[in-house]
């Protein structure tokens, strides 16, 4: 089998499939058992395949489309799943994105300002 960092994962209707990203060709095609025909939601980390779809979560080999496992997810539902992680970046704890600082800057200069007055002018 090639190196994961080949191919492309895709999810859609309750499927995951892996394609070789220079030719298009299918190298793995997984269904999710018990989601039906829904959104597939996907993340690659630490090597595994997660991916979400009809209330369940799997973790898939991104090397061949094995199930890992599957959480039900009891009492949360059967609809769409969003998956994020927290990850220290190469830069953690130095200076933070453009758009965040700009924010703080923003929330700061406010508080220490106060909201702006109108006196009639």
């Amino acid at each position: 089998m090639q190196d994961v960092q080949e191919l492309i994962f895709i999810g859609t209707y309750g499927h995951v499939a892996a394609l070789r990203k220079s030719t298009g060709d299918v190298q793995w095609s997984t269904s999710l058992p018990g989601t039906g025909y829904g959104i597939v939601t996907l993340l690659h980390e630490d090597g595994v395949l997660f991916a979400a779809c009809g209330g369940r979560i799997f973790a898939l080999e991104p090397k061949d489309g094995s199930i890992l496992w599957c959480n039900e997810l009891p009492g949360l539902g059967s609809g769409d799943i969003c998956l994020a992680t927290v990850r220290a970046s190469a830069n953690a704890g130095q200076d933070p994105l453009p758009q965040h600082a700009a924010a703080q800057a923003r929330s700061s200069s406010a508080s220490v300002t106060g909201p702006a007055s109108s006196h009639g002018h």
